[in-house]
């Protein structure tokens, strides 16, 4: 894990969007929710800017997890937590 840690973040270095990459990152670090890299790589994905609708589905169903996962805690500020919130519902996500 260590090692694909370090290739993923280094494709997230050179391409802060790449969201497969961010989503690899997820998975590897949603073990410990409580770490700086999960908290960090979370609000990495809940920030990209792409707003087509295979993205925000995604960027939903990544959401849904770590509310899951931090029990409902998410530690991001206040206007991206409303950028979200209109993103979703602007893509059907009303219910969440």
């Amino acid at each position: 894990f260590d090692k694909a840690k370090r290739i993923y973040f280094q494709v997230v270095a050179d391409h802060p969007d790449n969201l497969d990459a961010l989503k690899k990152l997820f998975t590897i670090e949603k073990h410990k929710p409580e770490s700086l890299d999960f908290i960090a790589i979370s609000n990495k994905i809940f920030k990209i800017e792409d707003n087509s609708q295979l993205v925000v589905e995604e960027i939903n169903k990544i959401f849904k997890e770590y509310l899951v996962i931090t029990n409902s805690s998410a530690q991001l500020d206040t206007p991206h937590m409303v950028g979200l919130a209109i993103r979703f519902c602007n893509h059907g996500f009303l219910q969440d």
